[in-house]
């Protein structure tokens, strides 16, 4: 089974919540790219929010791969 992306907008509640999330699987040292993923968000988005956080971001490369770090998610129904 294919997850869709969410490209839509998204604003109050939903982004600070999304903002958290990501922000805290970017400390926990997952990339961009992965983070991304989990969020089900674009990477640019994903980078935005991560920006608007206030995060100073890793140089490139430095990293570990995306399966090292990468927690798959659920794909039962809620």
């Amino acid at each position: 089974m294919t997850h869709r992306r969410t490209d839509r907008p998204f604003r109050g509640d939903e982004r600070i919540e999304t903002s958290a999330k990501a922000t805290e699987l970017y400390k926990a040292g997952h990339t961009i790219r992965c983070v991304s993923t989990q969020i089900d968000r674009p990477y640019s988005t994903t980078r935005n929010l991560l920006a608007e956080a206030d995060i100073v971001f890793r140089p490139r490369g430095t990293a570990p791969s995306c399966s090292a770090t990468h927690t798959p998610r659920s794909t039962e129904p809620s």
